[in-house]
């Protein structure tokens, strides 16, 4: 399935077309373009997928809502409802979008007045992966029914039951339930039926629609550093005052007299959350967690942990004793964050973005790092990465030229220290320059088996390189006269 986000008119952004089908997504150009407002915008899209609590209720109800009330059962079939019904849902997500961009960037609504946001499948509809899905969910509704929602694999229909009793009953309700019977509760109202049923149809599209996002800003250090300086208790209070119904990444009614309801943006606020919840964070182990061990060994050398207090400390390798995070090396203080993201927090099909994930590294790291994003994809992670580095950017296009190679593969993997589940497919790459003569429109850079070249970084290359051979030239010119004066 493949999904085109165009963006018009956000920030430093004149026009966009991003294809949201690519594992790797990678966001290159000089400071001050654009990336920034790409990869905010992106991350809020997905953030509002998985918190549609407030404009679910726009959705088309997928079945009558009188026949469920009078029956006690419905049919969805599902691949009817998403080709009738697909334009009309990426229409409300992205009206949805366009509205909360002012809360995502923490800035006014005037700064986002001329925006624009397109999202467009270019197959149809989108909810064939349905077909291989086997679930069953109880959703309640109000306290004495609950709607059982349930689907067989390989079948596009999902039937709907309203069960009277606790969650976990199955006692359906026939025809005519809330009668005369006296030990069969009043049926819960219409519009309490509704909107589960509206909440139901967009969670399940839209969760499989677009992947659950993590984003490690660029701030990470500070964040991590000043959390409770930064005070997200406060700034949550300052957001609940202006936007009470505001859920993550939602929108809510401002207050009117405020025309900038948040302090930070979106991005950071859901970082600040992170740093504040560290000892629920610990609690739960993702599937992916030996890509943090990977990480620790291969680039930390020492492991990321959880102190009694809820504070992240650093215990190096061969030591016993675990120090701040405060006091440890800053490229410790810069992938701490990925770390624990990935030993508690990744799953398969997540969207992980990564803004500058150079930042604090010595060039040698920087390429573990551009192999550890090989892993994240073989992993099922999709990965968006802003960079500056040439570094990352040419391990990439190494990676995916072993990929293409056939019979050297084997002899080049071992010569140079590289891993099977490191290598990028070329196709699954979508590689984007900001500020590449286009003025404020980011050009897509073509993506071949050896990888893509960057403009603005070969630029500079380049330039470098002539300008020391010239200076070399005329010193070595000057050593030459010097050398050749009698003594």
């Amino acid at each position: 399935m493949a999904m085109i986000l165009t963006l018009k008119n956000i920030g430093l952004i004149a026009e966009m077309e991003l294809d949201l089908s690519k594992q790797l997504l990678v966001f290159c150009g000089p400071n001050n373009t654009g990336k920034t407002y790409a990869s905010y915008t992106l991350y809020a899209l997905h953030a509002l997928a998985h918190s549609a609590a407030g404009f679910a209720q726009q959705f088309p109800l997928p079945t009558s809502v009188d026949q469920l009330m009078s029956s006690g059962a419905a049919t969805v079939d599902v691949e009817t409802y998403l080709s009738r019904h697909q334009a009309e849902i990426l229409a409300l997500i992205a009206q949805e979008l366009k509205q909360i961009l002012p809360d995502v960037f923490a800035s006014t609504k005037k700064h986002f007045d001329a925006a624009e946001v397109e999202l467009v499948l270019t197959t149809t509809p989108f909810g064939m992966g349905w077909l291989a899905e086997d679930f069953r969910q109880t959703w309640s509704v109000g306290a004495a029914y609950s709607l059982e929602v349930m689907k067989v694999e390989g079948r596009p229909e999902v039937t709907l039951l309203l069960v009277s009793g606790p969650s976990n009953s199955t006692n359906h309700l026939g025809v005519g339930f809330g009668g005369c019977d006296a030990g069969v509760p009043e049926a819960p109202s219409a519009d309490l039926l509704t909107h589960q049923l509206r909440t139901w149809i967009a969670q399940t599209i839209l969760t499989r629609l677009l992947p659950r996002p993590f984003i490690i800003p660029a701030e990470r250090i500070a964040i991590q550093l000043f959390a409770r300086e930064m005070s997200l208790a406060k700034s949550r209070a300052i957001d609940q005052f202006f936007a009470p119904s505001v859920p993550h990444g939602g929108r809510g009614k401002a207050n009117k007299m405020s025309t900038r309801a948040y302090l930070y943006p979106l991005p950071v606020r859901d970082a600040l959350a992170m740093s504040e919840d560290m000892t629920i964070l610990i609690r739960t182990k993702s599937s992916l967690a030996s890509l943090a061990t990977w990480l620790e060994k291969t680039v930390l050398e020492g492991k990321i942990g959880i102190n009694k207090d809820g504070e992240m400390d650093y215990l190096p390798a061969n030591q016993k004793k675990a120090m701040p995070l405060h006091t440890a090396a800053s490229m410790v203080k810069s992938l701490a964050m990925l770390v624990l993201y990935l030993r508690h927090i990744a799953q398969p099909g997540d969207l992980l973005i990564l803004d500058e994930p150079e930042l604090n590294l010595h060039p040698n790291n920087q390429l573990q790092l551009a192999r550890l994003i090989g892993r994240l994809v073989h992993s099922g992670i999709r990965v968006l990465m802003t960079t500056h580095s040439d570094y990352l950017i040419r391990e990439l296009n190494n990676m995916t030229t072993l990929q293409s190679i056939k019979a050297h593969r084997k002899a080049l993997i071992s010569k140079y220290d590289y891993s099977l589940d490191e290598l990028i497919d070329y196709r699954q790459i979508g590689a984007y320059a900001f500020g590449v003569g286009t003025g404020e429109r980011p050009a897509r850079l073509i993506v071949e088996p050896d990888g893509f070249a960057v403009p603005t970084l070969d630029v500079v290359t380049t330039s470098l390189n002539l300008a020391s051979d010239e200076i070399s030239f005329y010193l070595g010119q000057e050593l030459d006269e010097v050398a050749a004066i009698p003594q």
